[in-house]
């Protein structure tokens, strides 16, 4: 319908699609301020800008952690050559990420040796 509010999603993914078609983030910025009734908010300049500035800075992920009671427990999971390769980046004394698709495997693993993790 004529004048009705347009919504454009700016995302990482949008950004680099916008880059890739050769649209820069000053060009990005420009549109929005041409086409915006209010002024574009300082947030998303700046985001712009840092997009411009540094690419994707975070993300999320889907990932598991295993948190263990005890640190002690965690020290003897990564020592423990069955048990490590399963393992990723520490988040602490009492819990670590579990390799992507691994935490079956970390499961049986740990079963061997006498410790049950429970799940979900």
């Amino acid at each position: 319908a004529p004048g009705a509010p347009y919504r454009y999603l700016l995302t990482p993914k949008s950004m680099a699609r916008a880059e890739e078609q050769g649209i820069s983030a000053p060009r990005v910025l420009g549109f929005l301020e041409r086409s915006s009734e209010t002024a574009v908010p300082a947030s998303v300049k700046r985001a712009i800008e840092r997009w411009s500035e540094n690419g994707p800075e975070a993300r999320l992920q889907r990932t598991v952690v295993l948190r263990v009671k005890d640190a002690e427990i965690l020290e003897k999971l990564r020592a423990n050559a069955r048990t490590r390769p399963f393992l990723g980046e520490s988040l602490g004394d009492f819990a670590v990420l579990v390799k992507e698709g691994q935490w079956e495997e970390l499961r049986l693993a740990t079963a061997q040796l006498g410790l049950f993790i429970d799940d979900f």
